[in-house]
């Protein structure tokens, strides 16, 4: 077989996604995993007998390759459903437009290049000779409806053929041109100079590998001071475990000093609370003789007249720990994946030193330590500030974008949180939550929900799989008309709440909060052998609302509607209609009379290229009737005055819609049908063990989330969310109680439950 190229297809069109979507997020050890996003290609240098196995983890659409023809077998037999096509012609002007001009290049320069094409997946294909595949994903032509279908991301595997490397990963590609590279070889350390400005990435190449990290003040230490960073000046300023990329970013030393900002992080996990390992670490384990970071850190640091200490504070990136329940410290196997990188920013000149932790001897280097790269980049560069966000623990890494309505809103507020994966406003200069919250209240605000995730449900048996997925009854939907609904796993457990669309017979359009919720609507369908395709198209459509009671006056005026469609002001609550902006009909939207403020509005879903433009003219003509935009602190506070529930707080996995006080969600008695979860929440709404009502709060202490609610002494439940309401003038929220609590007067126990108590009213229902 060495000869041979192997190249198998699983599955089928539809109905082909089973175990693949299960296996597309797995890190497989031994490989290099990688992901071709959407209308995006992917370069791979392959050398003999290397391998790639290629996956489409939502199904539906094309994979293409472009490999050399010296790879391929002269009488090679492929499966049904895979073509072949010289790279000529038609095919190469249309992947031209997906291909970087250096891709089209390399593509153009293979020996007798040749484009594979398969709408199945898993693709494994083995290099005969030295090569390079292109891996594309790119639109389909459409589907059964004629409907373009957007692309999706595609998973790449590689595992390479020597022996010598298939248990080493490559360094990924500079972020930048470098101005200096070196090397900290395993259980090794190495100090080096950082220029105020420039940018200093810590590279962890093979995965697993924790590196203790020093930044030094270098005009102090021409002064003779020693001032570097400080974990607890650090934590006390920023409010935070450790730094990370956004307004809490700076590292401190002990004068209160900033010495670096962290810019990038792609892992997410590391330690700011002990110290470098030392010689005694290892001593108590019966190895005198250790390498240890300590040490290599007071070897470096010799040469700047720096004393050697038996034990450094420093800041251990990589290093999985956490602080468990009673303030214990532990720490568990590494985190960090092949490739993952700390980027900061030298706030002024720095003398720093890196080390490979020297620890063999327990999980948090994998038992084997190895080499940390450290690149250094000139501060001319402009970097974005990104952190990596994680769909579940097996998944690689989604670096934190800007929304597709950062041109709009970037002038505005230099605010921003990580929502998930994408930079989101908080709060807006010039005012603030609470100015934002009474602008919905009494005018109306705009807002980025970019955020939130979209999946379509479409094929022959969307009706029917819907029906089946969404305890909703989905017989009552019309084409044109949307509903609020949960998405609940067969425990009863609510995965996700969101809004249903039906956009035409067979397509529906799920948007909610939860990034899973693809990953579980597509194990259904392959479960119970629904014909349907699950695709996910939050990177295709940005969305923002537009709320308060003069939403409907400043929209209608701005967009028209085909005739088939009602215009804005006709809509009714959960319908939706298309639109045009009336000044440019080339500005499109869906608009939903749907939110999340308890207040009327709108919800709009556009193209991102569409997006900045739509929300400075909505923007520009509400202003005059006191419309502000409103970040995410402010929206909090209109959910809660409206009771609205959120993920996380009041409702989970592990409760049952009755116990989250979303039971108006399950129509039991008028959906006859089954559905996923029917049997647990029958049981739940005959008998709930817990119910969530609303809490106001005497004064303006805000209970915090998780404080437990006494009856007496007795514990009787805990706050799911609180904030200080602007409208009563008090803290208020939504709090978990047991059901058979008949006292709607009870205290809150704030901070340890003995010092301070908070009295309460509950509405119990």
């Amino acid at each position: 077989m060495a000869e041979k190229n192997q190249i198998n297809l699983l599955g089928q069109k539809f109905a082909g996604q089973g175990s693949m979507w299960r296996d597309a997020f797995i890190y497989r050890p031994g490989h290099q995993t990688l992901v071709v996003n959407a209308n995006a290609a992917l370069a791979l240098d392959l050398h003999p007998q290397d391998t790639i196995s290629i996956e489409d983890r939502e199904g539906g659409q094309p994979i293409t390759l472009i490999v050399s023809g010296d790879n391929l077998q002269k009488k090679l037999s492929l499966p049904d459903g895979m073509a072949t096509a010289p790279f000529t012609g038609d095919l190469a002007a249309k992947l031209a437009t997906v291909l970087s001009p250096e891709q089209f290049k390399i593509a153009q320069g293979l020996n007798d290049p040749i484009v594979l094409t398969a709408h199945h997946s898993p693709i494994e294909i083995t290099a005969l000779n030295p090569s390079m595949a292109i891996i594309i994903s790119h639109n389909d032509d459409g589907g059964d409806d004629g409907a373009e279908i957007p692309p999706g991301p595609l998973d790449v595997f590689l595992a390479k053929a020597s022996r010598q490397n298939q248990n080493y990963f490559d360094l990924p590609d500079p972020l930048a041109m470098t101005k200096d590279e070196l090397t900290i070889p395993a259980a090794g350390g190495r100090a080096y100079r950082v220029q105020a400005g420039d940018y200093i990435q810590i590279i962890d190449g093979q995965g697993r590998q924790c590196t203790d990290f020093l930044a030094f003040s270098a005009a102090a230490l021409d002064r003779g001071m020693e001032r570097f960073i400080d974990s607890t000046a650090t934590r006390s300023m920023i409010g935070h475990a450790y730094p990370q990329p956004g307004m809490a970013s700076k590292f401190f030393d002990q004068d209160l000093t900033p010495l670096v900002e962290i810019v990038q992080d792609t892992c997410g996990r590391h330690d700011t609370f002990g110290h470098a390992c030392t010689a005694r670490t290892y001593h108590l384990q019966g190895y005198p003789d250790h390498d240890n970071c300590s040490d290599n850190i007071s070897h470096e640091m010799a040469a700047y007249d720096v004393a050697r200490r038996a034990s450094w504070p420093a800041i251990n990136f990589f290093y999985n720990t956490e602080i468990a329940h009673g303030g214990v410290i532990r720490s568990d196997d590494g985190w960090s994946r092949p490739g993952d990188y700390i980027l900061m920013r030298a706030m002024t000149d720095l003398v720093c030193v890196s080390t490979s932790c020297a620890d063999d001897l327990s999980p948090i280097n994998g038992w084997n330590p190895t080499d940390i790269q450290i690149r250094l980049y000139d501060q001319s560069e402009d970097f974005s500030r990104q952190s990596s966000f994680r769909t579940s623990v097996r998944s690689l890494p989604v670096m934190t974008r800007p929304s597709p309505l950062a041109p709009a809103t970037e002038p505005l507020t230099r605010h921003f949180t990580a929502a998930k994966d994408v930079w989101i406003p908080a709060k807006f200069n010039g005012h603030g939550p609470v100015e934002e919250y009474w602008a919905t209240m009494d005018a109306a605000s705009i807002q980025d929900l970019s955020q939130l995730r979209k999946f379509d449900i479409a094929g022959p048996d969307a009706i029917a799989f819907a029906d089946y997925a969404f305890p909703r009854d989905i017989s009552r939907l019309d084409v044109g008309r949307c509903g609020y609904s949960t998405l609940l796993n067969h425990h009863g457990g609510v995965i996700d709440d969101g809004i249903l669309f039906r956009l035409n017979q067979n397509l529906f359009r799920w948007t909610g909060g939860n990034e899973k919720a693809g990953d579980w609507l597509r194990s259904l369908a392959e479960d119970h052998h629904y014909n349907v395709v699950i695709r996910e198209t939050s990177a295709h459509l940005a969305n923002m609302a537009v709320q308060g009671p003069k939403a409907k006056s400043i929209l209608a005026p701005l967009f028209l509607s085909p005739e088939t469609w009602p215009n804005i002001d006709e809509l009714k609550p959960f319908n939706f209609t298309h639109a045009q902006a009336a000044h440019d009909r080339s500005l499109t939207a869906i608009v939903s009379a749907t939110g999340y403020t308890g207040q009327s509005g709108f919800e709009l879903f556009c193209s991102p290229d569409d997006a900045p433009a739509i929300w400075q003219m909505i923007l520009d003509a509400g202003t005059p009737h006191g419309m502000l935009p409103m970040g995410l602190e402010g929206l909090e506070l209109c959910r809660l005055e409206a009771g609205l529930a959120a993920a996380g707080a009041e409702f989970d996995s592990h409760q049952t819609p009755f116990v989250a006080g979303l039971g108006f969600t399950v129509p039991l008695a008028k959906k006859q049908r089954d559905f996923v979860g029917r049997a647990a929440c029958e049981s739940d709404q005959k008998n709930p063990r817990h119910q969530t009502v609303a809490i106001d709060v005497e004064g303006q202490w805000i209970p915090q989330q998780g404080a437990e609610i006494f009856d007496g002494e007795s514990v009787v439940g805990h706050i799911t969310s609180a904030c200080l309401s602007p409208k009563k003038g008090h803290a208020h929220g939504l709090a978990r109680v047991v059901n058979s609590l008949q006292n709607p007067d009870v205290e809150i126990g704030q901070l340890d439950n003995h010092m301070k108590r908070l009295r309460a009213h509950l509405h119990l229902k």
